[in-house]
């Protein structure tokens, strides 16, 4: 993929997290594919209508966090690393709020 999420064999072909990006793997983290996912539609609607495509920047880092299921959570910034019930807490706080902030919305609105 090109930094437009663009097949470099193929122009027509758009991915994301699947994939390698410029030849290296991103981790497969649903933070990458959410935002991989806008880009693409924003740049097969830029295809359609003849514009200029956009370029993905993937972040440097990111907040890795993990629900180990008995009400716990692990979270990775980096180096530093939490495990406990405030990490688990965190994990629920950031899934209700992206669940709430998307339920409903359209790519295009």
């Amino acid at each position: 993929m090109d930094r437009n999420l663009r097949s470099i064999s193929e122009g027509r072909l758009f991915s994301g997290d699947c994939v390698s990006y410029r030849g290296e793997s991103l981790p497969k983290l649903g933070v990458f594919a959410i935002r991989q996912g806008f880009v693409i539609f924003r740049n097969l609607q830029a295809t359609l209508e003849n514009r200029p495509l956009v370029e993905y920047k993937p972040q440097k880092r990111c907040l890795h966090v993990l629900n180990l299921g008995d009400g716990t959570g692990l979270a990775v910034y980096g180096s530093p690393v939490w495990r406990g019930r405030l990490s688990g807490k965190l994990k629920q706080h950031i899934d209700t709020k992206f669940i709430g902030r998307y339920r409903g919305y359209h790519l295009t609105g």
